[in-house]
């Protein structure tokens, strides 16, 4: 596979101080993950993982996640 992206919406105005190994985009509460250049091909069974730090206020209500190929 050929590049990849999760995306999600966070509920209660979480905002991402800091992301590692993907691109980050985010439009309001909607925030999508992308490969970067050394993640972004995978053969069969390979995995690769991404991380974030981030704030919120009040509840922090865990969002729901979907994965795809851009």
């Amino acid at each position: 596979m050929t590049g990849w992206m999760v995306d999600w919406v966070f509920a209660n105005r979480q905002e991402i101080t800091n992301v590692w190994n993907a691109s980050l985009v985010n439009h309001g509460a909607h925030f999508e993950a992308s490969n970067v250049a050394h993640n972004g091909t995978l053969a069969a069974g390979d995995s690769t993982s991404f991380g974030f730090t981030a704030t919120f206020e009040g509840a922090n209500i865990l969002p729901g996640v979907e994965c795809q190929r851009p």
